[in-house]
């Protein structure tokens, strides 16, 4: 099955643009830092289900 090597190479480019969105979001504009923070969780959380 090609889907989980897929994934595999998928989501640490996936994560690391979500970051990078996270970021600019937060320096763009303060005012939408909590969002920038549910953002990062989410991140988080997606990082670490196997």
């Amino acid at each position: 099955s090609m889907r989980p090597s897929i994934m595999g190479c998928a989501r640490p480019i996936l994560l690391a643009v979500l970051k990078v969105m996270t970021t600019i979001t937060r320096s763009a504009h303060m005012e939408v830092r909590t969002k920038g923070d549910f953002m990062e969780d989410y991140v988080e959380v997606v990082a670490t289900k196997e």
